[in-house]
């Protein structure tokens, strides 16, 4: 049998592309959609959008409060004593499961 008739795959075929990920989004952001995809299904991914939507918009928010701060040139550098550590710790969330809520 000659090696044209090989049922092998060629080998120098280039790499499958991720069939989700757009290109110009972060392989790292694509690969962990995909992976919460693949382990948790749709509720995963509903999850992860209502999470990513309150991270956006506590960090929409501190951008603005710095951009603020820029403005009146009233910056020490320090962030306020009374500031929690993150500030997604403190939203309501109604859709994170209890054992994977911050200790």
């Amino acid at each position: 049998m000659s090696s044209s008739d090989s049922i092998d795959a060629p080998t120098d075929l280039p790499p499958h592309p991720e069939p989700i990920a757009a290109t110009d989004i972060d392989p790292a952001i694509a690969g962990a959609v995909d992976t919460v995809g693949d382990r948790f299904g749709v509720l995963g991914l509903e999850q992860m959008i209502s999470y990513a939507q309150k991270a956006l918009t506590v960090a929409r928010e501190a951008l603005g409060e710095l951009a603020d701060l820029g403005k009146d040139g009233a910056s020490s550098g320090t962030a306020p004593d009374s500031a929690p550590d993150s500030a997604l710790d403190n939203a309501p969330d109604d859709s994170r499961p209890e054992d994977s809520a911050p200790a």
